[in-house]
């Protein structure tokens, strides 16, 4: 079957769409199982804590 240049070009910018939507789709899924998980919630209020009151080593500083 023939597609015209101006129909494949509509089929590929709706492609585009639909795969960002997809993938913004699948950000906020992410983003809600990590605000529903009280458990990581606190964990990462503790890190950011640690980190304003200086509580952290340099990349620079580790040894391996």
């Amino acid at each position: 079957m023939y597609v015209g240049s101006s129909i494949r070009k509509e089929l590929n910018a709706a492609k585009k769409s639909f795969e960002e939507a997809r993938d913004a789709f699948e950000s906020l899924q992410e983003t809600l199982e990590v605000l529903a998980d009280k458990k990581l919630l606190k964990g990462i209020r503790s890190s950011e804590k640690d980190f304003s009151d200086g509580r952290f080593h340099s990349i620079v500083n580790l040894k391996v």
